[in-house]
């Protein structure tokens, strides 16, 4: 059902694309309506006659109760480093998927010496905050174990105290995004912000500097001061300190 799932369902970010690559089927769903991935939502969903088939991040999709009886699974996963994601029919879970992103090339190499610059990096994700953390982490990021989860910031002064106190910041939403650049400019500091895809617009928009990776998305591209033609982001060193 997962494989036919990926081959219905009309998103085609990089998360699908490569489950594309790992499940494989000949026969899509009997579709009644499909729904793409949404931001706010964080889950896709085909109906069909046997009811939503669902696929997204478990906080938004299982029951406390599930959430509980799997926690463990999920944490087992997600202190790894790897997004976990949920598949359900008619809101019950029948199995998780574990993702690993690989770090870009000279990403280590790229945000040390940033740092050793006095560039404070902060780091806002739509993922699970623990995944977050620990890729942060392997990335070289100062501070990366100081996280929090966005659903919690329910207020733009709980925004403003957390920006002072957390690194990185899961779960966000697009409107957060723009809310925390907002917040580090309120503390006198410049603000760059670089993303990839629709979600960081807003943010990328109020930055004193946006960067947009070249092979992002087209919005992402028209909304940034710079772009990295070749999505090397060593280049950011070029960009970020003069």
């Amino acid at each position: 059902m997962l494989s036919k799932y990926v081959v219905t369902i009309t998103d085609n970010n990089d998360t699908i694309e490569a489950m594309r690559k790992c499940f494989k089927a000949e026969d899509k769903l009997e579709a009644i309506q499909v729904l793409p991935f949404n931001s706010k939502n964080k889950y896709s969903a085909i109906e069909t006659k046997d009811g939503f088939y669902k696929l997204g991040a478990p906080e938004y999709l299982l029951s406390k109760e599930e959430m509980d009886t799997n926690s463990e699974l999920v944490t087992k996963y997600t202190s790894q480093g790897k997004r976990v994601l949920a598949f359900t029919n008619n809101d019950k879970v029948l199995l998780f998927i574990a993702i690993k992103n690989e770090l870009r090339a000279n990403a280590k190499e790229t945000f040390t010496y940033l740092q050793d610059e006095g560039i404070t990096i902060k780091v806002i994700s739509g993922d699970n905050p623990l995944t977050v953390s620990k890729v942060a982490e392997e990335a070289n990021i100062k501070n990366a174990n100081k996280y929090t989860d966005a659903t919690l910031l329910d207020s733009y002064d709980k925004i403003k105290e957390a920006i002072l106190e957390y690194t990185v910041f899961g779960r966000v939403k697009p409107e957060q995004k723009k809310q925390i650049i907002c917040a580090i400019k309120e503390c006198g500091l410049k603000a760059a912000m670089t993303g990839d895809g629709v979600n960081d617009i807003l943010a990328m928009k109020e930055a004193d500097c946006s960067i947009a990776m070249g092979e992002g998305s087209e919005a992402a591209r028209s909304s940034a001061q710079v772009v990295l033609l070749d999505s090397d982001f060593s280049h950011m060193k070029n960009i970020m300190v003069f």
